[in-house]
C-alpha cells in the first residue's frame, strides 16, 4: 500500500477568530511526509496568512487547543500514523503564532508647513542672521531654498 502524501488540516492562528475550514495539503513529491514536511506544505498553502512566520514556528497537533502539549506531534512522525488528517471531518491542526502588531500609517507630511517652520527656525537662529551679512549668499539662499525672488536694487 502506498503511503499517503496529503492531509486535511485546519489553520489556527493565534489571535485570529474565524471559520475553521479544513483544507487539503499535499506534500511535494519525493519527500517523506512527516510532520516537518506537513509544516512546509502548510506554509506554502497558506502563504499570505502565514507570511509573518517561518515553517519551523508552526506546530501540528491532534486538537484545536494549542495548550494540549501532549497532542503536539514530533517533527519526524509520519503524518499517516497520527490517526487524524485522513478525512475532512477529522483534520490535523496547524497552530501559528500571532502576527506582529500592524504599524499605523503615519500622517502624510505637509511639506509646505514643514518648509515654513524650517524658515521660521532658520530666521530665529544666529546662523541666518550672520548669513544675511553676505547679501549675495542671502539672496541665493532665498531664491534656491525658499523661492523668493532676489530683492531689486
Amino acid at each position: 500500500m502506498a503511503s499517503r502524501n496529503w492531509a486535511w488540516v485546519v489553520l489556527k492562528r493565534e489571535g485570529v477568530e474565524g471559520d475553521e475550514v479544513a483544507t487539503q495539503v499535499f506534500c511535494p513529491g519525493g519527500r517523506s511526509f512527516n510532520v516537518d514536511a506537513l509544516k512546509d506544505a502548510a506554509k506554502a498553502k497558506f502563504g499570505q496568512g502565514l507570511a509573518h512566520v517561518d515553517a519551523s514556528q508552526l506546530s501540528v497537533s491532534l486538537s484545536a487547543d494549542r495548550d494540549g502539549a501532549a497532542s503536539v506531534a514530533r517533527q519526524s512522525t509520519l503524518v499517516e500514523t497520527l490517526g487524524r488528517g485522513s478525512t475532512e471531518e477529522q483534520p490535523l491542526f496547524i497552530h501559528a503564532p500571532a502576527a506582529p502588531p500592524q504599524v499605523q500609517d503615519a500622517e502624510p507630511i505637509d511639506w509646505d508647513d514643514l518648509c515654513l517652520a524650517s524658515i521660521a527656525w532658520l530666521r530665529s537662529t544666529l546662523f541666518f542672521t550672520h548669513f544675511q551679512k553676505w547679501s549675495f549668499l542671502h539672496d541665493a539662499f532665498l531664491l534656491i531654498f525658499i523661492g523668493y525672488p532676489c530683492r531689486s536694487e
